[in-house]
C-alpha cells in the first residue's frame, strides 16, 4: 500500500504503452509517444504525454521499459515521472524518479475521525523509488529504497494538521531502505487466471538530519487467482504495520484505485491496517464486466483492532480488452461505500 497513490504511474503508463501500441515482438525495441487520459476522485480528469522505450535483454523472456511522462489534471495538479523496469534472465530492477505538485484531502487519523472530518492541503515534492531483485525460479529476493521530500504549499485555515501539530504538517523528508521478496506464479501479469502473487517488505527510514523522520514499516500481501467457469475469482489480503515517528502521509491507509475502491485515497489512516478484497472478472473475449467488494480495518496498535470498526466498499466495472494477445484491459469502475459515497475510476490494468 504505497502512500499518496497516483493514478497514472507506473502501472497506468505501462498499459498506455500498448494503447499507443502497435508494439513489435518482444525481441525488438521500439520508442513511442503516447497521449494520456484518465479520471479518478483524486484527480478528476487528467491528460498528458508519455514517451516509452521498450526493449528486451538477451535471454530474458520479458520486455523492459523506460518511460518519461507528464500529466496535468483539471484540479491544477502536475505530475512528472520516469518509471522504469529492466528485466534480465536472473534479475530485475524497477523504480521511479518523479516530481509532483498535488492537492489532497486529509480526513484525520483513526476510524471515527475519517467519517466526519475533511480538509484540503497541497504539496510539491520529488520522489525516489528503486528496487533490485535476484530471481530464483518463481521467487525474487531484493532490496528497496524509497524517499520523498515534501514542501507544504497550502493548508486550510484552522486545519487539524496545523492545530494538532500532526507529524509532517509543515513539510517532511524521509528516506528508507530494506529487504523485499516477491513470489509470482501467475499465468499472466496483466489479467491472471491462475496462480499466486505474494510479496513482503520491510523498510527502515533513517534520520539523515534533524528534519528527517525515523520510523519502520512492514508490508505484506497475498493475491490468488482461480478460474471459475469462463471467469476468474480473484482474492487479495494485505497488511501494513508502522512504528516510530511517522509523518501522516506514511500512516497505513485504505482507499484509492487499488485498495477499497469507493473511498478517496487513504481516507482511513492509522499506524496499522488490514484489508481483504474479492473480485469476479468475466472477460471471455474483448468485452466483459467485474463485480468486487472489500473490507478493511485501521487501528493504532494490536489490541486496538476491533471487528466493529470495519470499512467496506463494493461495486461493478466494465472491461474492454485493448490488446487481446496480452490481455490488457481498459477499466471503468463504479464503487459505493458505507458513507453513502459513489465514485468512478477510468484507468487501465486491474486493481490487483
Amino acid at each position: 500500500m504505497s502512500k499518496l497513490r497516483f493514478l497514472v504511474a507506473p502501472g497506468f503508463l505501462l498499459l498506455l504503452i500498448f494503447i499507443g501500441g502497435k508494439i513489435q515482438a518482444q525481441d525488438s525495441s521500439k520508442t513511442s509517444l503516447i497521449p494520456l487520459l484518465f479520471y479518478s476522485p483524486e484527480t478528476k480528469f487528467g491528460f498528458g504525454l508519455a514517451g516509452v522505450h521498450t526493449f528486451q535483454l538477451p535471454q530474458s523472456e520479458l520486455s523492459s521499459q523506460l518511460q518519461l511522462g507528464f500529466a496535468y489534471t483539471t484540479l491544477d495538479q502536475v505530475l512528472l515521472y520516469t518509471p522504469f523496469q529492466v528485466i534480465a534472465k536472473k534479475s530485475r530492477f524497477e523504480g521511479e524518479l518523479g516530481y509532483y505538485r498535488f492537492g489532497y484531502f486529509y480526513y484525520g487519523i483513526g476510524f471515527d475521525q475519517a467519517k466526519t472530518h475533511e480538509e484540503f492541503y497541497e504539496v510539491r515534492y520529488p520522489r525516489l523509488r528503486l528496487s533490485g531483485y535476484k530471481t530464483v525460479g518463481k521467487f525474487n529476493f531484493g532490496l528497496i529504497i524509497s524517499g520523498d521530500w515534501f514542501k507544504m504549499l497550502e493548508l486550510e485555515e484552522e486545519s487539524l494538521l496545523e492545530s494538532q501539530k500532526v507529524a509532517g504538517f509543515n513539510g517532511m523528508k524521509y528516506l528508507g531502505l530494506g529487504p523485499a521478496f516477491v513470489y509470482d506464479s501467475r499465468d499472466n501479469s496483466y489479467f491472471p487466471r491462475s496462480g499466486f502473487l505474494i510479496s513482503g517488505q520491510y523498510q527502515h527510514f533513517i534520520e539523515l538530519a534533524n528534519d528527517y523522520y525515523k520510523f519502520q514499516k512492514w508490508q505484506a500481501s497475498i493475491a490468488n487467482y482461480q478460474r471459475l467457469g469462463k471467469g476468474v475469482f480473484a482474492t487479495e489480503i494485505g497488511a501494513e504495520f508502522n512504528s516510530g515517528d511517522i509523518p501522516f502521509v506514511q500512516f497505513a491507509g485504505l482507499g484509492g484505485t487499488k485498495v477499497l475502491r469507493g473511498y478517496y485515497a487513504d481516507r482511513f489512516r492509522d499506524r496499522n491496517a488490514l484489508y481483504i478484497q474479492k473480485e469476479y472478472r468475466y472477460v471471455p473475449k474483448r468485452v466483459g464486466f467485474t463485480l468486487f467488494s472489500s473490507l478493511g480495518w485501521v487501528y493504532p496498535e494490536a489490541k486496538g483492532w476491533t471487528i466493529s470498526e470495519t470499512v467496506w466498499a463494493g461495486g461493478a466495472g466494465f472491461r474492454y480488452q485493448l490488446q487481446k494477445n496480452r490481455k490488457l484491459n481498459l477499466r471503468l469502475d463504479m464503487a459505493v461505500n458505507q458513507l453513502g459515497g459513489l465514485n468512478f475510476y477510468f484507468t487501465v490494468l486491474e486493481a490487483f
